[in-house]
């Protein structure tokens, strides 16, 4: 985990890998003359559309513009949430009544934005510096937040209430159900240089609920580079 760098560099886009064993494919490189700056984390929503953060490289001395997109199952693309101020939206997921969630890294934040359009702020993460990354929701409509800084997962209610803390000895950086076993991917301590750090885990939780069921969907061939 860390500062990995592939060996061939290339563009901030969304690809897909069409089959195991072939070559990455672009699907996307900017949308609505909007260029991507660094495609984060990324969900199926209840629509079929893939919904993906848009924050760019971590940086909060020099923060680039934050977005969210989405890309239709006809490979259309179209701007979800534009941010007046760089937040670095990072993870994303649907919630039971189908509003689009996300947490913000450089703010410490958990947001919903309605059907029509609303956004909400369901406050901030307890801690004195919380950098949430991934998140995911159970059966129940809680929310796991992972922070990457304070070391475990925060359990949120619906309305944005803790109401648990799950600790990871690590750096937590995303997580995801598989029946009623959390898995959460660990960068085992945090970038601090270049090179790549070989300390990351990966943790396996049983909460004891199984996660909520998730979305599906495909992006045809339509999408615009």
């Amino acid at each position: 985990m860390g500062p990995w760098r592939a060996d061939e560099m290339t563009h901030p886009s969304i690809q897909v890998v069409p089959e195991r064993g072939a070559r990455a494919e672009i699907i996307v490189t900017e949308i609505e003359g909007v260029k991507l700056n660094g495609p984060n984390d990324l969900v199926f929503g209840p629509d079929g559309s893939l919904y993906f953060t848009d924050p760019g490289t971590y940086d909060p001395a020099s923060p680039e513009p934050s977005y969210i997109f989405a890309l239709a199952p006809d490979g259309s693309g179209r701007l979800v949430v534009e941010f007046e101020q760089p937040t670095f939206p990072n993870g994303l997921a649907f919630d039971r009544d189908g509003n689009l969630v996300w947490v913000e890294s450089y703010t410490g934040r958990v947001k919903r934005r309605l059907p029509d359009g609303t956004r909400e702020d369901l406050g901030r993460l307890p801690g004195d510096n919380p950098i949430p990354d991934g998140m995911t929701f159970d059966a129940k409509g809680r929310m796991y937040v992972t922070d990457i800084a304070g070391g475990g997962l925060h359990v949120l209610d619906h309305d944005g209430t803790t109401v648990g803390f799950h600790p990871i000895e690590g750096n937590p950086t995303n997580c995801t159900f598989d029946e009623q076993t959390l898995f959460v991917t660990d960068a085992g301590r945090l970038a601090d240089g270049p090179e790549p750090s070989l300390h990351g885990r990966l943790w396996r939780l049983d909460v004891g609920i199984h996660g909520q069921e998730t979305s599906v969907g495909s992006i045809g061939a339509a999408a615009k580079t």
